[in-house]
């Protein structure tokens, strides 16, 4: 049996849990003509999808807001003056060789959290208006395995917790400051609640990279 550790790197965090779907309660018995008994929590296909994985939290309430931003590379400090001068960005950050200015920043910049003796942002942007969220919470897997991170089903397009894929050394990698980060994005300001589901997290193994298919007609 294959067992994965969640690690809780911050009081706020809320560590990964498995959906249970309950059989919902029928309540037709003296209905005459109305009897809703094929319900999608009843299938067992769809059941069965939903509690596979874990189901990752938001840690904190946070009231969200879409990203303006700039890419640009820039050798010359004067011209990066000058770029601040012509621009109302909030915030400037070093991705790589990408300098990237964002705002509004203020909503992200305050979920600052002590870890390890300092202060580290739980937020950071990442371009195309998109941020690493750091969940406060770490997971250990097998060596032989990796981690997929996808979107939950959402009736609203308030956010999207884009696809990921981690494997080898870069699952501890990227987790070493303030645990596992998730790809997300604002779509329209409102407020995200403690608790709020994100997104799916998976453990497979590695073998699942070399499955192959073949058509026939």
């Amino acid at each position: 049996m294959t067992t994965i550790t969640f690690r809780r790197l911050i009081q706020t965090a809320i560590l990964p849990e498995k959906e249970k779907l309950a059989k919902p309660e029928l309540l037709d018995r003296e209905a005459r003509w109305i009897k809703n008994r094929r319900v999608k929590g009843v299938c067992w296909p769809y059941r069965s999808a939903k509690e596979l994985g874990w189901t990752l939290y938001s840690p904190v309430d946070v009231a969200i807001h879409p990203l303006s931003e700039i890419q640009t590379t820039m050798d010359k400090p004067e011209e990066f003056a000058r770029l601040k001068q012509l621009t109302d960005m909030d915030e400037w950050v070093q991705k790589d060789d990408i300098l990237l200015g964002v705002k509004p920043s203020s909503w992200y910049k305050i979920h600052e959290y002590e870890y390890e003796g300092r202060y580290r942002s739980m937020f950071i942007p990442n371009g195309e208006g998109t941020l690493e969220w750091r969940l406060g919470w770490s997971v250990d897997i097998p060596d032989d395995h990796l981690l997929l991170i996808q979107p939950i089903e959402m009736k609203d397009a308030r956010f999207i917790v884009h696809p990921g894929l981690l494997m080898g050394t870069s699952v501890q990698s990227v987790q070493r400051h303030l645990g596992l980060p998730i790809a997300f994005e604002p779509l329209q300001p409102c407020k995200i609640i403690r608790g709020e589901p994100l997104a799916k997290l998976f453990v497979l193994p590695k073998s699942v990279l070399a499955i192959k298919s073949t058509t026939q007609s």
